[in-house]
């Protein structure tokens, strides 16, 4: 079913009908057989799927009332939708993360990537509404009882596996680049070392040495002047009894 969202302005979202089979349903039917025991995250697979039909019928409940909200109402309905769907998909990235069955699996990841999208959306849509990168939930997290490491959003585990090859060979070249660039600081240092000789390096050393002797030199008789100039000024000036 295409969902377009007017106020948003985003681009139309190919979503699930709510009266249709939901994805957890084919899901299960695809590993009914096997007998594995992951209820746990088949249960959070379930929650997650029932929260997403919630929502998407949330959507289209408030999306006629969005052009008479304010601008603050507005971001307010859609922080509320932002934190909802922070919490399906940190459930949805533990599930896809432990359920083994690779039905399961193919089933799990296009809701995964489907529900990141629309967090960008909504990102999107908060940052034009309230004109800034920086998002306040406060008064989200204490409507729904949350605290804020329960909105955190963690990078998708499935990235730094499904990309491990781009990425080992990213770190590579990062490693070759490093060690090309080390390696030419340390020729340009031996032949620096190399060019200098001893009688060099002495008078090197001697110029410096006279350059702080006379750094010293002056800070003593800029005290001495700052001394006497105090004594000069209380012989002048006594003091009243």
């Amino acid at each position: 079913q295409e969902h377009t969202c007017s106020f948003w302005g985003c681009r139309p979202l190919h979503r699930a009908d709510p009266k249709s089979h939901s994805f957890f349903e084919r899901g299960k039917r695809t590993g009914r057989s096997s007998a594995m025991s992951h209820h746990t995250y088949n249960g959070m697979w379930e929650s997650a799927d029932h929260e997403i039909s919630s929502v998407l019928q949330l959507e289209a409940q408030r999306e006629a009332h969005l052009a008479r909200e304010s601008q603050e109402g507005r971001a307010r309905l859609l922080s509320e939708l932002y934190v909802k769907y922070i919490q399906i998909f940190r459930k949805l990235d533990t599930c896809y993360d432990q359920i083994v069955h690779p039905q399961k699996r193919l089933t799990l990841k296009p809701m995964l990537e489907g529900v990141m999208g629309r967090l960008l959306e909504l990102k999107h849509a908060l940052v034009e509404i309230q004109a800034s990168d920086i998002q306040f939930l406060d008064e989200v997290l204490c409507d729904a009882k949350l605290l804020p490491t329960d909105i955190e959003l963690p990078i998708p585990r499935f990235f730094r596996r499904d990309n491990r090859k781009a990425l080992h060979e990213r770190d590579q070249i990062m490693f070759n680049r490093n060690v090309q660039i080390i390696d030419h600081t340390m020729r340009r240092r031996k032949v620096v070392e190399a060019s200098m000789d001893r009688a060099t390096a002495v008078r090197i050393l001697q110029i410096h040495e006279r350059a702080r002797q006379g750094r010293m030199r002056a800070k003593f008789m800029a005290d001495i002047r700052h001394q006497e100039q105090h004594q000069r000024f209380l012989r002048d000036h006594p003091p009243k009894p």
